[in-house]
């Protein structure tokens, strides 16, 4: 078999969802074209057409297709894929930022990003990356507080780093939905999210009011709108064109309560018990904000209600990432710590529509204990067409999951049993499932 490049059916495809937005809300989950192209021009198409109002289940990636590790066991800490889908790059401990090939999955290279100027040869652990507007260029954080940018043949643009706070790692990188003047807000163990100009390599805004580590932010797709998740138990809405003056809450009750701190601070949404990991905007709509937490439960927000959120339990460890789907609305993966992934769907319950349970032949134990070693899932990332799931972990390895053949059934938690396990449960209730994805 060989690869087929499907580059340019991808960017017909994109530029044919920049205008596929007529409808809104999950009642019209299917979006229509306000002039329909002409069905010669959709054969042309190499991509899937959007299956959102035939089959929303179609859009699960379950079937583990590719796994690229090294012999050295590095962690994987953050990915990102190119807008136009043809390259994924990920970041890992060692300060090594590695390219894979969109089309066959394949290793490209890989290159020192992050080097240690203490320690000639070593490079510094990479936390962060996040791929600007323009698709040319792409930013990554250390764990020493520094950011830089590079080209995306890993090529560095520029030789003078960011150091916010020399010394503090940061933990998250999000770019805002512009094109004109490049911006992106950065966290980490400062307690802070500052906004910066990539141009300029100038901070523009700080903003303060978490009492802890900033785990993940994440810019609205649309609106100067930042969310933020810490240490602290807690997500926080942020106005960055405010940080001059005293924020004032956009929600009040419900699970959510104003900013207090001034310096462009909104709301504050409460609901986990535990500290938070991960925050991510629906990119559809751009209401529903999705958080992950070490409480075992996501929670769903809707900014333009002040109902309390909606709790999703489906995971018996903590979650350390999720990620909305790019093309269904209502369709979302999370990953755990024990390397367990789920597919959910807003709407459908508060159970995940599909299990991934970690290989029992790739499980480490303990030489001590006999316990299995933990293997997060740090982070997880849909390709822009939404026919593959990239995802990184402590495990040294980069899964790619593709769907599953027309007829192949779910792996669901609803047969699952009400106490031990509740994956392993729902892995040996595969058979008993109904559900089929329709491709």
């Amino acid at each position: 078999l060989r690869p087929l490049d499907i580059t340019a059916g991808v960017l017909r495809y994109l530029d044919r969802r920049l205008v596929d937005s007529t409808a809104c809300g999950p009642s019209l989950s299917h979006r229509t074209l306000p002039v329909q192209p002409h069905p010669a021009w959709r054969r042309l198409q190499a991509t899937p057409r959007d299956e959102a109002g035939e089959s929303l289940l179609g859009g699960v990636c379950a079937a583990h297709v590719s796994s690229s590790g090294r012999q050295k066991k590095v962690a994987v800490m953050a990915m990102g894929w190119s807008l136009e889908g043809r390259r994924l790059v990920t970041a890992n401990s060692e300060g090594s930022l590695t390219t894979w090939s969109g089309l066959d999955f394949s290793h490209i290279q890989t290159l020192t990003g992050h080097a240690d100027a203490e320690r000639p040869g070593q490079g510094v652990a990479i936390e962060s990356l996040a791929w600007l507007r323009d698709g040319s260029s792409f930013i990554t954080g250390d764990e020493k507080g520094t950011i830089q940018y590079f080209e995306w043949t890993i090529t560095r643009i520029d030789t003078r780093p960011i150091c916010p706070s020399p010394g503090l790692s940061v933990c998250a990188l999000s770019v805002a939905p512009t094109c004109s003047n490049h911006r992106f807000v950065s966290s980490g163990d400062d307690k802070k999210l500052r906004v910066w100009d990539w141009d300029q390599h100038r901070e523009e805004v700080s903003l303060e009011g978490h009492g802890h580590r900033v785990n993940s932010v994440a810019w609205h797709p649309t609106w100067a709108l930042i969310a933020s998740a810490s240490r602290d138990h807690t997500v926080r809405l942020w106005d960055p064109r405010a940080a001059g003056g005293g924020g004032s809450s956009g929600m009040s009750g419900g699970g959510a309560d104003g900013g207090g701190s001034g310096g462009g601070g909104l709301a504050t949404l409460h609901g986990h018990k535990a500290e938070v990991t991960k925050v991510a905007w629906n990119p559809l709509n751009g209401n529903w904000l999705l958080s992950a937490s070490k409480d075992q439960t996501l929670r769903l927000f809707d900014i333009r209600s002040a109902s309390a959120p909606v709790e999703l339990v489906g995971h018996d460890k903590e979650v350390t990432s999720c990620a909305w789907h790019p093309t269904h609305e209502r369709l979302f993966s999370s990953g755990g710590s024990d390397g367990g992934v789920a597919f959910w769907v807003a709407g459908q319950g508060d159970a995940p529509q599909e299990i991934i349970t970690p290989d029992e032949a790739d499980v480490e134990l303990n030489q001590y204990t006999g316990l299995p070693f933990p293997r997060p899932v740090y982070e997880m990332a849909w390709h822009p067409s939404g026919h593959c799931l990239a995802t990184a972990s402590k495990d040294t390895a980069v899964k790619f999951w593709c769907k599953k053949q027309t007829g192949s059934a779910l792996l669901t938690a609803k047969q699952a049993k009400p106490h031990g396990n509740r994956m392993a449960a729902a892995a040996a209730a595969a058979a008993a499932a109904a559900a089929c994805i329709v491709c």
